[in-house]
């Protein structure tokens, strides 16, 4: 427990040391992988053939340029 009291501490201060964000934490797009079992099948998939993203982009239905994402 300590140690995770001191990454969130550790967190917060980096946050307060950061330029001001233009989006807020958690913010931006919304994940095309809805389940937990997608996102867990996609990282499993990812690891074990270590695909393009341009193979990623056309199995999971998303842009290339946001395959990584």
């Amino acid at each position: 427990m300590p140690s995770c009291l001191f990454s969130i501490r550790h967190y917060n201060k980096a946050l307060d040391l950061d330029p001001p964000r233009q989006r807020r934490p958690g913010g931006g797009g919304k994940s095309t992988l809805l389940t937990v079992e997608a996102k867990l099948f996609f990282i499993l998939m990812y690891v074990k053939c270590y695909p393009t993203f341009e193979l990623a982009a056309v199995l999971y239905g998303v842009n290339r340029s946001q395959a990584h994402r």
